[in-house]
């Protein structure tokens, strides 16, 4: 987003809008000048402005192009949607200029549109915006949405006579009205507030990067995001939960603090978010995403990051699920890593569950709750714990609830980084036991069933880099006390255990400047 650039896709636009628009002096309807001149000032005003800065806007930002490395199959449909706005402007002045060129030609509608010859465009420049995420554009549409479908509204009321409707239609379309002004307010605001992130985090910055894009990793076009103000600044490569909760769009939680001294790198890893739709094809059940597959990419990774900005080392850092993939990465290959950071670290899957569950069972009797729901789930999940992980903590979870309210869902709600493919992933392909087990087979078998299940001690536990663990205080996930007891029987040349008070799995979204400061300091 907001990087300037020329649009040709902008100029396009311009061109299929103007083409007609100029045809048209030669064909205006009879009548029409005579209209011309009582336009209403106010709305006049609105439609030169709209015209200036939507000509200008759509110009100047490259975002609005085409890019297959750097974009979702999703977004480009957003694109095609625009398109084909664009073909109906089209189609809709073919058949004027095709018919008596009267004025009600002129302003009957168009595949169900009002004021198609208004409408149309302005609804296709505003997806334009929504594709290039670019709040200014959506915010100088609606300004010449305002002012030109009104004109033309006036226009053909004037012209051919305003319907009589009956009071449920005219509501209808007083609501319909209301629900289409409510939707842009919400769009603007919404990737607004985007904006003025990304414009605060990057503006001013000496050599910044930011840029979204798939990268080959192994033989897939895997997705990664890379934010810096200053490229010449160490590299942290960050590695996601799970398997397969991809979570770049809501680290900018804590990382952004950090923008200023690190250039840090996001990754969906294989079988996951973004990167399982750009491989859907060749990968649908993530047959391909092992755990050992998985350290090769974060290797192919390390090498890209190292090759790109010319450092010989990276520091890891993993959340959840990702502390696995860090800790074996550094002790398969230290040689390229500056220092490992571990938040929430897994020490074991299965017996830290059963932690979270005898806490919660204990305050559960304490407040005189029944727990015999609580019981057969947990005697499930011993039966059966991938499928039925997810039943046991919704009903551990109001007892193990954290001090601290957990906020990573609010930080992607709003976060400057979210995109269609993110929510389908999250709401849609990855929102069941079931769904995630068949996107994730085997690295759900790893986890609940495998090696780690029990005791990550197996991969060894004598690092030759600083490590480093951030943990909640009341992390039921990944128990405290399990993840305490890994650290103390590690050696590592560096090592330190930093315990956020009151926070639970996610420490890095509820206490984002505490960690942000915490990573600082293990940084300098």
């Amino acid at each position: 987003m907001f990087h300037f650039g020329f649009s040709y896709i902008g100029l396009i636009w311009l061109l299929m809008l103007f083409v007609p628009n100029i045809i048209w002096t030669k064909n205006k309807p009879s009548g029409y000048e005579e209209l011309a001149k009582k336009e209403n000032k106010v709305l006049l005003i609105f439609e030169r402005v709209g015209q200036v800065l939507v000509t200008v806007l759509v110009l100047i930002f490259s975002d609005f192009n085409i890019d297959l490395n750097h974009r979702s199959v999703s977004s480009l449909i957003i694109l095609g949607i625009s398109f084909l706005l664009m073909v109906f402007y089209e189609l809709y002045w073919i058949r004027y200029f095709k018919s008596e060129r009267t004025m009600k030609d002129y302003y009957s509608s168009f595949l169900g549109v009002p004021v198609a010859g208004a409408t149309l465009p302005v609804l296709a420049f505003f997806v334009l915006g929504l594709y290039g995420s670019n709040s200014l554009l959506m915010l100088a549409v609606t300004i010449l949405g305002i002012g030109h479908i009104g004109i033309h509204l006036q226009h053909r009321n004037e012209a051919i006579g305003k319907k009589k409707r009956v009071l449920p239609v005219r509501i209808l379309k007083a609501a319909g009205v209301v629900l289409v002004c409510a939707v842009a307010v919400v769009f603007i605001g919404y990737f607004g507030n985007k904006n003025i992130k990304f414009i605060k985090a990057f503006v001013g910055a000496p050599n910044p990067v930011f840029e979204d894009c798939y990268v080959d990793l192994n033989g897939q076009e895997q997705f990664i995001r890379v934010l810096g103000r200053n490229v010449d600044n160490p590299v942290i490569i960050l590695l996601h939960g799970g398997p397969g909760s991809p979570d770049g769009f809501v680290n900018y939680s804590f990382m952004d603090y950090l923008l200023d001294d690190y250039t840090y790198i996001t990754w969906d890893q294989r079988g996951s978010g973004r990167t399982y739709y750009k491989n859907k094809n060749l990968d649908a059940n993530g047959e391909t995403a092992t755990v050992e597959q998985l350290l090769e990419d974060i290797d192919a990774l390390t090498n890209y990051a190292c090759d790109r900005f010319g450092k010989e080392k990276v520091t890891v850092l993993g959340h959840s699920w990702g502390t696995v993939l860090a800790a074996r990465y550094s002790l398969l290959h230290p040689e390229k890593i500056e220092k490992t950071i571990c938040i929430g670290q897994v020490a074991n899957f299965v017996p830290a569950e059963e932690e979270g569950y005898k806490h919660a069972r204990s305050e559960a009797l304490k407040a005189g709750d029944d727990v015999t729901a609580l019981d057969a789930a947990f005697e499930a999940f011993q039966v059966d714990p991938g499928f039925t992980i997810a039943e046991l903590r919704s009903l551990t979870a109001p007892y193990n609830s954290p001090d601290v309210p957990q906020r990573a869902f609010i930080y992607g709600a709003l976060s400057p980084y979210l995109g269609i493919d993110d929510m389908r992933w999250m709401f849609i392909d990855n929102a069941s036991p079931e769904k995630i087990y068949e996107h994730n087979r085997a690295l759900n078998e790893y986890v609940f069933w495998g090696e780690v299940s029990n005791d990550i001690r197996i991969y060894g536990t004598d690092f030759e880099v600083p490590v480093y663990f951030i943990h909640g205080e009341q992390d039921y996930v990944c128990a405290t006390s399990y993840a305490r007891k890994y650290y103390e029987d590690i050696t590592a040349p560096d090592k330190a255990f930093y315990e956020i008070k009151g926070c639970g799995h996610s420490p890095h979204a509820d206490k984002p400047v505490e960690v942000a400061n915490i990573i600082a300091e293990l940084m300098r």
